[in-house]
């Protein structure tokens, strides 16, 4: 179903990580006591869109305080559909018209001027001209908490540098705090832990591919948007 709903992204992502992450929506939902395949599909749905950890992803402390209700799991799935519905609205719009216009916005930014990025609010300044629907949706000071909290996985990953904290935040900001173990982007993992010989040319690399990933992501939006004009 899922290989039908999305071919493309299905296609890049691979049998083996789609089954992870497939077999993960699973578990999860095993925990929160799931009894029909109806529920744990839309569960699923969501987790392919906010990543696959998002019932851990302090971004969206309403997934949460929903999940930890008295509830049965299909009402609390009934509810994250309801709040993801809204949250789509705000910050993807129309036909992904606000995600699609994030995505342009990331691909025009020029690389030099994030080198000389020296404060905290040079990157969450750049974020709310990338996508201030989601920045307002998820909020200033969360992203101020987040970039501090990171200081010590930039250390881990021997990362130093402007270029490389602005890639990092950017892309938890965008694919979920989760992204570095999520089979949904295994290449992000892959190019963490890579060894490179210092920490600019690990940054570089890391910006490079992910913007190579947000120029096929606007190819495959547009053309989605293009069959239904």
């Amino acid at each position: 179903e899922f290989k039908t709903m999305f071919p493309s992204r299905t296609r890049v992502l691979g049998d083996k990580n789609l089954n992870l992450f497939l077999t993960h929506q699973q578990e999860r939902a095993k925990h929160y006591n799931y009894s029909y395949y109806e529920d744990l599909k839309r569960y699923a749905l969501i987790a392919f869109y906010l990543g696959t950890y998002f019932d851990e992803d302090e971004l969206y402390p309403w997934v949460q305080s929903i999940l930890e209700e008295d509830e049965s799991f299909g009402v609390k799935v009934d509810n994250l559909m309801e709040e993801f519905q809204i949250l789509s609205r705000q910050t993807m719009g129309e036909e992904f018209i606000y995600f699609l216009g994030a995505l342009e916005k990331l691909q025009r930014l020029d690389l030099k001027s994030i080198e000389d990025f020296t404060e905290y609010e040079d990157v969450v300044d750049t974020l709310k001209y990338i996508y201030p629907q989601r920045v307002k949706v998820l909020g200033e000071e969360k992203l101020y908490d987040e970039l501090k909290a990171q200081k010590l996985e930039l250390n881990q990953y021997k990362i130093d540098n402007a270029l490389g904290a602005f890639t990092y935040l950017t892309t938890k900001f965008m694919l979920g705090s989760y992204v570095l173990k999520d089979p949904l982007y295994a290449w992000v993992g892959k190019y963490i832990d890579k060894t490179y010989q210092n920490d600019q040319e690990k940054s570089r690399a890391l910006f490079e591919k992910g913007m190579s990933r947000v120029r096929k992501e606007i190819s495959e939006m547009k053309k989605i948007r293009g069959k239904g004009e």
